[in-house]
Formats: C-alpha cells, structure tokens, sequence
C-alpha cells in the first residue's frame, strides 16, 4: 500500500471512528429531495481493500445499490451481468486491458453509464487523456462525503 493510500485509509478511518462520525452520518441521510436519486447502481473498482470497504459502507450507507470489483477482469464480468448507473474506478486498477481501453468498452456498450476515474498518480498526460475521453477525474486525497457529493451530483446532471 502506498504511503498516500495509508494516509487516506488512515484519516477516514478516525473522521468515522471519532465525535465527527455522528455529522457525517447525519450527511450521508438522503435529504428528500435526493431519494430518487438513491435507486442507483454503482459498481467500485478499487485494487486497496481499505478503500474499498470504505467507498463501499459511504455509498450503501447513502441508499446506493452497490457492488465491487478488485480487478478489471472482475469488472467486465459485472458488466456483462449487469447494467450500472455509475462506474467508480482507481486509474491504478490492473487488468488485461489498459484502464481507458476498458473505460472505451464501457462507453460503446452503456454509454449513458457515468464513468468516474479516481487516481492519486495523476500526471498532466494522464488527467488529459481522461477528460478526452469524457470521463469524470477526482483525484486522492478525498472525503468519503466528496465521493459521495460528486456521484450523486453527476446523477442528478445526467437527470436534468
């Protein structure tokens, strides 16, 4: 594990485990106005297993039907069973295919799916590659409640 991916792990872990978890629970409720957002599927491609669980526990915990995936390989064949609102995928993920070959066969098949490239390695190269493909870029460090913020935000552009 990366030292930037410790750090991460690390300050979630005490944001959820001290006196601010009670807020951010608080948070993490649907508002009203957001539960029809909430029906949504997501699918998390996530190669560190702290990270993972965590995205996964912030998303579910918000009412999304979540599933996930440690390699692209697995990916593909959630993709192949089901139909995703969103894709959430770390840029470091390994797999047969190069990670914007795989985020162009996501396009071809489902191209009204939202795909979101997390990365903490990001060069300028690479952060222009993702925008030309119109993919959603956030990079690391960031909040479970940024993550959380930024699905349900593209969701409700997409809605409109």
């Amino acid at each position: 594990m990366s030292r930037r991916s410790l750090y991460l792990c690390v300050l979630l872990y005490l944001v959820f485990r001290s006196n601010i978890a009670s807020k951010v629970g608080m948070v993490l409720q649907p508002s009203r106005h957001d539960m029809n957002l909430r029906s949504h599927s997501i699918l998390v491609i996530e190669d560190d297993e702290s990270l993972l669980s965590l995205f996964m526990k912030v998303l579910q915990r918000a009412s999304y039907e979540v599933r996930s995936a440690g390699t692209l390989t697995q990916a593909n064949g959630a993709l192949i069973s089901k139909e995703f609102d969103v894709v959430v995928c770390d840029l470091s993920v390994a797999g047969d295919l190069s990670i914007f070959d795989f985020v162009s066969t996501i396009q071809s098949r489902r191209p009204q799916t939202i795909v979101m490239v997390i990365t903490g390695y990001s060069s300028e190269e690479v952060l222009a590659r993702a925008r030309s493909t119109e993919l959603e870029v956030m990079e690391k460090p960031f909040t479970p409640v940024d993550l959380l913020n930024r699905i349900t935000s593209l969701l409700a552009q997409r809605a409109a």
